[in-house]
C-alpha cells in the first residue's frame, strides 16, 4: 500500500501496523506467512511495526535504522480480546520503555531494541487485563436514598451510569433496584460513588453538595474491561481508613478538601494496588481470542474449566463468548502428573 518515491503522494486512512518493505517478490507461502505474523526476515528492507504507543517516530524492526517520522497522523492503540482483532509484537517478542515510548525489539538482533540497547523485557511479556472491582451505589429499591439538604426537587438527572432508576425530591435522591455511580445533576453536582466504605458519598464537582446514604451503603461492581468507567483510577483519591474520598475533577485537592494521596492515572481503587493501563501497548492476540489477566491468559471459548495449554499458559474458558463475564471465585491447584490438569474450575 503506497506509492514508490518520486511517483507522488499517498494518503492512509484508517489503521495501519505491520508494515514490511522487501526487495524481492513474495511467494504465495510466504504472504500467507505474513498474514499469520510469521516473521520474513530474506529480502527485508524495513519493517514498521507501528507499535510504540507515543512519540512520532515509528521505528524500524528490521534492524537497517530506516525509522521514520510520522507526518499528520498519530499513533493509536487497539485492545485484542478476540480473535478478529490483530497483534501486539511488544507483548509477543518484548520490547524496551522509554519516556513512555515503546522502543521495539530489533529483529536482526533479538537481544537488542532497534536504538542497540539491550532489550528491557524479552519474550512473551504480559500486559495484564486485570479485572476491577469498583465501587458504586447499590440499591435493592426498599427505600434507599441519598439524603441532600440542599436539594430542592427541582434537579434533574443529566447523566449516570448503572442499571437503576433514579428519582429527586426535596432533600433526597431516592433510587431502584440495582447499581448507580458517575450521577450528574443540572445543578453541576456530581456523583461518583467511589468511596467504597461509610455512608457519606462526596459530590466531585466543588459544589460541595455531599450526602448520606440511607437504608444501603455502598456496593461494588466488576469492571473487567477497558470500556468500563472508573473514576478512582482516571481521577484520583485520598484514602482515609478503608473509604477512598474522590478526587475533585479539578484534581485540585479529595473532595472533602485534603490533598489526593493516590493520584490519577493507574491506581486500582483499592489502597497499593497498582493497574496496569490498558491501552500502551495494545493487548496480544491469541489464536482464540485471549487476553492476558495477572499471571494467566483469558481465553473467551466455550466451556467453564480451567486447562493448561503449551507454553504454559493457563486459559480460562467464559461461555459464549462473553468478554464481560464476572470472575467470582477461582482455584488453580494442579497435579503432579504430566498433564497437569487443573483440579478445580473457575465459575462464572
Amino acid at each position: 500500500m503506497g506509492r514508490l518515491v518520486g511517483y507522488g503522494t499517498y494518503q492512509f486512512l484508517g489503521n495501519l501496523f505491520d508494515l514490511r518493505i522487501l526487495n524481492r517478490t513474495l511467494n504465495a507461502g510466504e504472504i500467507t506467512d505474513i498474514y499469520n505474523f510469521k516473521n520474513i526476515t530474506s529480502g527485508l528492507i524495513a519493517q514498521y511495526k507501528c507499535d510504540e504507543s507515543g512519540g512520532s517516530t515509528c521505528y524500524d524492526s528490521s534492524g537497517n535504522s530506516r525509522n521514520g517520522a510520522i507526518t499528520n497522523a498519530t499513533l493509536s492503540s487497539f485492545h485484542s480480546t478476540n480473535i478478529n482483532i490483530g497483534y501486539s509484537f511488544q507483548n509477543e517478542v518484548g520490547y524496551s520503555l522509554s519516556g513512555g515510548i515503546f522502543i521495539p525489539r530489533n529483529e536482526a538482533d533479538n537481544s537488542k531494541d532497534v536504538l542497540g540497547n539491550n532489550l528491557q523485557y524479552s519474550g512473551k511479556v504480559k500486559n495484564p487485563l486485570k479485572l476491577i472491582q469498583s465501587p458504586c451505589g447499590n440499591f435493592d429499591g426498599v427505600d434507599d436514598y441519598l439524603s441532600i439538604t440542599s436539594l430542592t426537587g427541582s434537579e434533574t438527572v443529566v447523566s449516570k451510569l448503572g442499571t437503576a432508576t433514579v428519582t429527586i425530591s426535596s432533600g433526597r435522591i431516592d433510587f431502584g433496584a440495582g447499581t448507580c455511580y458517575n450521577l450528574v445533576l443540572s445543578n453541576g453536582s456530581k456523583y461518583a460513588f467511589s468511596e467504597g466504605a461509610g455512608t457519606t458519598i462526596y459530590d466531585v464537582s466543588g459544589n460541595n453538595r455531599h450526602g448520606s446514604l440511607i437504608n444501603t451503603s455502598e456496593g461494588s461492581f466488576w469492571g473487567e474491561t477497558q470500556d468500563v468507567y472508573h473514576y478512582n483510577i482516571i481521577n484520583g483519591f485520598r484514602l482515609s481508613g478503608s473509604m477512598r474520598i474522590p478526587a475533585l475533577e479539578s484534581r485540585s485537592n479529595a473532595s472533602d478538601g485534603n490533598p489526593i494521596t493516590h493520584t490519577s492515572g493507574n491506581w486500582h481503587n483499592n489502597a497499593g494496588t497498582k493497574l496496569q493501563q490498558y491501552d500502551s501497548p495494545a493487548m496480544r492476540k491469541a489464536d482464540s481470542g485471549n487476553f492476558w489477566f495477572n499471571g494467566s491468559t483469558v481465553n473467551a471459548k466455550s466451556n467453564s474449566d480451567l486447562i493448561e495449554n503449551t507454553g504454559n499458559k493457563i486459559y480460562y474458558n467464559t461461555r459464549n463468548s462473553n468478554k464481560k463475564r464476572n470472575l467470582l471465585s477461582f482455584a488453580n491447584s494442579l497435579n503432579t502428573s504430566d498433564s497437569h490438569k487443573i483440579t478445580k474450575y473457575i465459575r462464572s
